[in-house]
């Protein structure tokens, strides 16, 4: 269930872009198509509940059996089997406007009178201030919306309510007041409302500013009040309301805050994107350090619970959660992920442990970073394996190009970059890393701007990765003037690294006052040159 609501939130995040329905959507949007598909499918699971719905598959599939179908015929025999439960279901009629209009809906819920909600729904766009048209909408985008609805008083609806517990916002109708419902009054300063727990349905929800501050206040409190795909939901809608002008960025930032708790995957695998974001927009600028410090301290209690090693008992989701916590806390280089990385690394090249899949990337790349050229070597030698897995080989690839000290660096350039490296795919990963390590990027940059006889290798790898190299109208210039002259591929790595330059400082101008705001609420001003 966890790992089909990160399902349901990559369909968010491309949906928004596709400019045709699920139904229509061309093949080279077939992931989305498969995800948005799935997601759908989940909300009528959901909504006629795991029995009916599995019976009544059971049934078309018998029924048709050798035959040809249509998606009406599978309509058909739900809605017989929704009508033996004494449930007046219209599968056609609910599903048609989710599968032949484009996106999704925004649900903005409001707390009236005591046990009053008032909602109200409209297309999601990217961005909310803007009203321009959205092409083909049969029901004037406006879709029929089961929404469940828990409070901190009393569970409403949970994703294992019965069809009579719903609450229906009708494709006829743009809004609707709900009353008579078991939620906190609103002048309730710790009192909440969360709709759509469990992300049942294909929509995001935005709230009143209070509401927002009430759910962010129940998760630094006690956030295993929520399930963790519900933790999740509350982190992605509010970026992704922040994103789209909905929301103060505050509230979305505000949702980190209780991640020091946090250990299980799917709100860590939410949070992290976003972090990426985050990330990429500070880098370089005065409150990184600061930024740092404070992810620090999220992720310690997680790489704590997550550790370094493997279990019998692990499952794939254990596994991937292992691998971002580890590769994110060492980014951060918390002490306890960079001794324990160090000690592992250690025994791999004793020949005592063998590293497991899901953190040796972060291992060997580590290993290199605090070992010099002996653990360089080591690695070395081992991506000369022929018999590995490519995969395993990219690993010892890259972790090549995570050499910290400058003497290294300039040597790695001197052998990687010239023409006749018998291993371009490892030179390509090398210089991948290179461009994207704070110890190693102005070293790289500094040495093609001292050897202009590179200028004549082939330097798409470095251009690929020239976003991340340094962030300022003088590199820009500099970067530009000297690939002024490239052509195809070239030149379209330049101009895309240009444009994400400067798309990253002009985010950090607009963030930046709230950013500085929300470090030193946190405590880290100190940490803010």
């Amino acid at each position: 269930m966890e790992m089909f609501v990160a399902e349901v939130h990559n369909s968010m995040k491309t949906d928004v872009d596709i400019a045709r329905p699920v139904s229509i959507t061309p093949d080279s949007h077939e992931q989305t198509t498969r995800q948005k598909g799935g997601s759908i499918f989940r909300m009528l699971f959901c909504t006629l509940g795991e029995e009916a719905t599995l019976k009544g598959l059971n049934m078309f599939l018998q029924r048709h059996q050798y035959g040809s179908v249509t998606f009406t015929d599978l309509w058909t025999v739900l809605d017989e089997v929704a009508s033996e439960q004494n449930v007046t279901m219209d599968t056609e009629s609910f599903l048609d406007p989710w599968l032949t209009q484009e996106h999704f809906p925004l649900v903005t819920v409001q707390r009236s009178r005591s046990g009053s909600v008032h909602v109200k729904q409209e297309l999601f766009r990217k961005d909310m201030s803007s009203q321009t048209d959205s092409g083909y909408a049969p029901y004037g985008h406006m879709w029929d919306i089961p929404m469940m609805i828990m409070s901190s008083v009393k569970t409403v609806s949970s994703t294992t309510s019965q069809y009579s517990d719903i609450l229906w916002l009708r494709k006829s109708q743009s809004e609707v007041t709900f009353r008579n419902l078991s939620i906190p009054d609103e002048t309730d300063p710790n009192g909440w409302i969360l709709v759509n727990p469990d992300v049942i349905g294909y929509y995001r929800v935005n709230y009143d500013d209070r509401n927002w501050q009430a759910l962010l206040e129940q998760l630094k409190r006690d956030h295993t009040v929520f399930s963790a795909q519900s933790r999740s939901q509350i982190i992605n809608d509010a970026f992704a309301l922040y994103k789209s002008r909905t929301l103060d960025v505050k509230i979305a930032l505000g949702t980190l805050v209780y991640l020091q708790d946090e250990l299980d995957y799917l709100p860590w695998l939410t949070a992290l994107r976003e972090i990426m974001e985050l990330d990429d927009i500070l880098d370089q600028t005065r409150l990184y350090d600061a930024f740092e410090h404070y992810m620090k301290d999220r992720l310690n209690a997680a790489f704590q619970h997550c550790g370094l090693w493997a279990s019998t008992d692990d499952v794939p989701m254990d596994m991937q959660h292992r691998k971002q916590i580890a590769e994110w806390a060492c980014r951060y280089r918390l002490q306890a992920c960079l001794d324990a990385a160090s000690v592992v690394f250690t025994e791999w090249t004793e020949g005592k442990r063998t590293l497991s899949a899901d953190v040796r990337s972060t291992m060997y790349c580590y290993g290199v970073m605090n070992g010099g050229q002996n653990a360089w070597d080591v690695v070395y030698n081992a991506s000369l394996n022929t018999s590995l897995p490519s995969r395993h080989k990219k690993s010892l690839d890259r972790a090549l190009g995570c050499a910290s000290d400058p003497s290294m660096i300039e040597r790695l350039l001197e052998r990687f970059l010239p023409p006749g490296t018998p291993d371009l795919g490892q030179r390509d990963a090398i210089l991948y890393t290179l461009t994207r390590s704070h110890r190693a990027r102005d070293a790289v940059w500094t040495y093609i701007q001292e050897h202009p006889d590179t200028h004549e290798y082939n330097l798409r790898p470095i251009l690929a990765g020239a976003e991340y190299l340094h962030k300022s109208e003088v590199f820009i210039q500099q970067l530009s003037g000297m690939f002024r002259n490239a052509t195809d591929g070239d030149a379209a790595l330049r101009d895309t690294a240009v444009r994400s330059i400067r798309s990253k400082m002009a985010a950090f101008r607009e963030l930046e006052s709230d950013l500085e705001v929300w470090l030193t609420e946190a405590g880290y001003a100190s940490h803010i040159s």
